[in-house]
């Protein structure tokens, strides 16, 4: 799908910033833009708690619902504590994302430089970093999405990419 190759599974969010209604509305807007009808297959939890004082819940529900990836939007929520110059509880949330055994997506927020907020094991415990950059088209609907990639464990880093969104009331194409 647009040039990249797609594997379909089974997605748990874990949203520590907005409500089920409305990334349900995201959802929906996504998948009309792509003019589809399957079902996303998008587990939805809302969370207030860090993941480690929920990950025996999280290791259940990706058992039992056969979940191949999760999402967790944002990792500073997620950590359940400010982690500038400090370690154990940024530690202790990919300890917990570990055990779950799928791959995850952390979705995390940056300074006015650019940096990732608190400590660099955030950056260091990555296997994978892409950054997320995006123009807005003045007085339209249209943003411009570039994906750099920072850091990759194994292998060579990828090329940038680069994403065209324009949004409407029913869809995001």
């Amino acid at each position: 799908e647009n040039g990249l190759d797609v594997e379909h599974g089974r997605v748990l969010y874990l949203d520590y910033e907005t409500s089920q209604d409305e990334f349900r509305d995201r959802v929906r807007g996504l998948m009309h833009g792509l003019d589809t009808t399957q079902p996303s297959h998008i587990l939805y939890r809302y969370c207030s708690r860090p993941i480690v004082a929920e990950v025996e819940e999280l290791q259940e529900m990706v058992t039992e619902h056969k979940v191949d990836f999760v999402v967790v939007d944002s990792v500073g929520s997620a950590c359940g504590a400010e982690t500038e110059g400090k370690s154990e509880f940024l530690l202790g949330m990919f300890a917990a994302l570990r055990s779950l055994r799928v791959t995850t997506l952390l979705i995390d927020h940056t300074n006015k430089e650019g940096q990732l907020y608190g400590s660099i094991y955030k950056f260091n415990q990555a296997r994978s970093v892409w950054e997320v950059r995006r123009q807005h088209e003045l007085d339209t609907d249209h943003i411009h999405i570039g994906l750099i990639h920072r850091k990759l464990n194994t292998g060579k880093l990828l090329r940038p990419l680069g994403f065209d969104l324009t949004f409407s009331e029913q869809s995001v194409k």
